[in-house]
């Protein structure tokens, strides 16, 4: 039986000149300058075919598209997988959908993970490209670290009130002592806060006119809530 050798898709035809005018000049540019302005034909495992100075050539793939073809080029069982999913005709792109193999993914990530950590189950976020990825990191981080911070801001909120109720049963005599004691501290320590200047001379100004141990406190519980903004 006589096998033909499959021919590129019109598509894929060398053309670099159209990509440097018309996609990405400065990029082009870099490639042209590197020798690595080749548009590359075809690709099985770790080695590409392309047209170097009119010369066909193989290439080393040494960066797999930075993970995208981690299996190699044309990989005998991905395909497989593919020409399967085509015939059988199973639609993509369906957003409003439950995602069967992506629940199974997530089910098989969840299962590998809570053996490693004793923790689970995990939550698995499928994204299409590493910029993606990074975001949603990123929105996580900051999702927690609000939650983190609302956390912190209603322990200090309880710790305030619980301070003012002591004070409230002190003497006269005895809140003396103690505003004077702790206006001492604050002043001293005011140099060794993590905020802005101008918030610091905001605080040190403010501090100086307070003469009164509950007007201390508030001012201090104001100063936090600043903080945690």
């Amino acid at each position: 039986m006589r096998t033909t050798e499959p021919q590129p898709l019109p598509h894929q035809t060398h053309s670099p000149e159209s990509y440097e005018t018309y996609c990405q000049p400065l990029t082009a540019r870099l490639l042209r300058s590197l020798n690595l302005n080749v548009s590359y034909l075809r690709g099985s495992g770790m080695w590409l075919e392309g047209e170097v100075g009119g010369v066909q050539k193989k290439i080393l793939d040494c960066t797999g598209g930075y993970g995208a073809n981690l299996f190699g080029h044309k990989n005998p069982e991905l395909i497989e997988v593919a020409k399967k999913y085509l015939e059988f005709g199973e639609p993509s792109v369906v957003q409003a959908s439950q995602r069967t193999q992506s629940g199974l993914l997530g089910k098989e990530l969840s299962e590998i993970l809570l053996g490693e950590t004793g923790e689970g189950p995990w939550i698995t976020h499928l994204s299409n490209s590493g910029t993606e990825t990074v975001e949603a990191a990123l929105k996580h981080c900051l999702l927690d670290f609000s939650k983190k911070q609302l956390q912190r801001k209603q322990e200090a909120q309880k710790s305030f009130m619980e301070l003012k109720i002591y004070v409230t049963e002190l003497d006269g005599l005895e809140q003396m002592a103690i505003h004077r004691d702790w206006r001492y501290r604050l002043i001293n320590l005011s140099a060794t806060i993590a905020a802005s200047s101008e918030r610091k001379d905001w605080f040190l100004h403010m501090l100086m006119q307070e003469h009164d141990l509950l007007g201390l406190i508030n001012l201090v519980h104001e100063f936090n809530s600043l903080q945690f903004e």
